[in-house]
């Protein structure tokens, strides 16, 4: 039987703003809300080591959501990334991100682009 990949690795959801520019009229979301600040993201930080070494698995999975998670900024972004991967070097880490794209531009393109988001 084939293994699920899936099951054997920690898939982490992580929200870093509830805001959307978008404000469809057909979204449940609130549009509004607290941003993750750069103080608080040690506590998602600290959470996924913690839920990985207890897995000991190879791989972590990892999608931003929102609202809109790129309006959490770039450096907001840049940061959750940096600390991410320093902290994770020895792992595979698997990033996604699920937007509308409104807000992508050039500098988020690099940022994921180096990412591999």
């Amino acid at each position: 039987m084939p293994s699920n990949d899936t099951a054997n690795h920690p898939h982490f959801m992580i929200i870093p703003s509830l805001h959307c520019p978008a404000s469809c009229s057909y979204c449940f979301g609130p549009n509004h809300g607290p941003q993750m600040s750069e103080q608080r993201m040690e506590q998602p930080l600290r959470f996924i080591n913690k839920i990985t070494q207890e897995s000991n698995s190879e791989k972590i999975s990892i999608t931003f959501h929102g609202g809109e998670p790129l309006a959490a900024g770039h450096d907001f972004c840049r940061l959750f990334l940096e600390q991410l991967a320093a902290r994770h070097s020895d792992k595979k880490i698997d990033l996604n991100i699920q937007s509308n794209l409104w807000l992508l531009d050039d500098e988020f393109c690099g940022l994921f682009k180096k990412y591999n988001v």
